[in-house]
């Protein structure tokens, strides 16, 4: 789906692994944006980015929510399991974190409009989509997105949210989704364009 010229939006980025190779495929013409709240990843992104010469890049260390504010960020045993929590329920394995909804993201930066949006983000999947509709609505962007543990929850919110919007919405294999409480990967296609 990517190629030269288009945009990609990596929320969770961690490290930078998939920026990297999207912007390789972007080129100089598109761009990458990046969000990840784990400085030392953020660090990380950075240096690789940079490891490869590229300039074509955003990367905001913020966690991506349903609202802007501030939320909790979990802490896993590796970064990859760092995952977004309550704010009211934050202890001593958490820490407070700046957050940002993609709406608001966009409005505020007046960042290009996303073509694709990758979403692994431990769990908080549905607030991250909450916070994003009138983007799905407006730019059609294809979205490749690991579910984690949300059981009806998920194909709930996507049959009610994502579907009216105009998408189908599979696993990467092009099965239905997942009611089980397990981790698997969906991938949302416009049927309908860009407005």
């Amino acid at each position: 789906v990517l190629n030269e010229g288009k945009v990609f939006y990596d929320l969770g980025a961690n490290i930078g692994f998939y920026g990297v190779l999207a912007a390789r495929l972007v080129g100089p013409s598109g761009h990458v944006y990046m969000f990840e709240p784990f400085e030392p990843s953020v660090k990380a992104i950075q240096k690789n980015m940079g490891l490869n010469g590229f300039t074509n890049y955003t990367v905001e260390q913020v966690a991506v929510s349903n609202e802007s504010g501030e939320i909790s960020l979990g802490m896993g045993d590796n970064s990859a399991k760092h995952s977004i929590e309550k704010a009211q329920d934050s202890g001593e394995s958490s820490f407070r974190v700046k957050s940002v909804s993609i709406q608001d993201y966009i409005q505020q930066n007046n960042a290009r409009l996303p073509d694709v949006i990758m979403i692994d983000i431990e769990g908080a999947e549905i607030m991250a989509l909450e916070g994003m509709l009138g983007v799905l609505e407006k730019a059609k962007p294809v979205i490749l997105c690991e579910v984690h543990w949300l059981g009806d929850a998920f194909p709930d919110f996507v049959e009610k949210k994502i579907v009216p919007l105009g998408y189908k919405v599979t696993t990467y294999e092009g099965g239905e989704l997942s009611r089980e409480h397990v981790r698997f990967h969906a991938v949302m296609r416009p049927i309908s364009p860009r407005v």
